[in-house]
């Protein structure tokens, strides 16, 4: 499916764990999920400002639901952007995804 909104979410693992960055030899830990936010300028996806979270999601996370998750993101942001509202609070309530 092509991506028609001026924003784009990736969820990644960079290495962070429940309390910082994951320890493999800790057996309670698991390597956890970071979303980021990108807007479309011009021809160019840029980074946003304060739009990267590690969330509650593990690497194990089937993709359909990560690609719900995104979705929900892109139309928080779609919504905020609308309402001339900031997305910065609203982001940060995903980062409890998988919680």
């Amino acid at each position: 499916m092509k991506n028609t909104s001026k924003y784009k979410v990736t969820f990644e693992s960079i290495g962070e764990g429940y309390s910082g960055d994951y320890n493999e030899n800790d057996p309670t830990d698991q390597p956890l999920l970071r979303f980021s936010c990108e807007k479309k300028v011009g021809r160019s996806w840029e980074d946003m400002d304060s739009a990267s979270y590690c969330t509650c999601l593990t690497e194990a996370t089937d993709k359909k639901q990560l690609d719900e998750y995104s979705r929900l993101i892109v139309k928080c942001l779609e919504d905020t952007d609308a309402n001339g509202e900031s997305y910065r609070r609203e982001l940060e309530r995903f980062s409890w995804l998988g919680n």
